[in-house]
């Protein structure tokens, strides 16, 4: 509740319900004209980590945040694997490395796209190939 929420009467109060609360207005604006309430400390309330037993203390201040949540549910699927190999992590700097060197070239005038690219495959193309034959193993 600390990390979340605050501390009890100076940052939030339970609501008459007790399974609600509702944010203080801060020291810095109590008062004024422009007095406005404290929100949650620290964490989004949807991410905390604890359950509550007979009463749940979050209610979302906008029914858009929940809205959003669930939309994104809904539609999110997981990022797809990221293939790496031995082989890969063997070379793939050195890919990069080369890779930086000939586009630095052909910035600078020194080769055309075209020899980069010649260049990068005779220079390169057996290490791509052996990551490419460890990818599908």
């Amino acid at each position: 509740m600390l990390w979340q929420y605050g501390v009890e009467g100076v940052h939030y109060e339970w609501n008459e319900d007790g399974a609600t609360i509702t944010g203080l207005p801060t020291e810095a604006t109590k008062g004024s004209e422009k007095e406005s309430l404290t929100t949650k400390n620290l964490f989004e309330a949807n991410l905390k980590i604890g359950a509550f037993a007979d009463k749940d203390p979050y209610t979302a201040a906008d029914p858009v945040i929940d809205e959003s949540f669930k939309l994104f549910d809904e539609n999110s699927s997981p990022a797809p694997k990221i293939n790496s190999s031995e082989v890969y992590q063997s070379y793939s700097s050195d890919l990069w490395d080369e890779k930086d060197k000939l586009i630095a070239a052909v910035a600078k005038g020194e080769m055309t796209g075209q020899e980069a690219i010649d260049q990068y495959n005779a220079e390169c193309g057996d290490i791509v190939a052996a990551i490419l034959e460890s990818f599908n193993q």
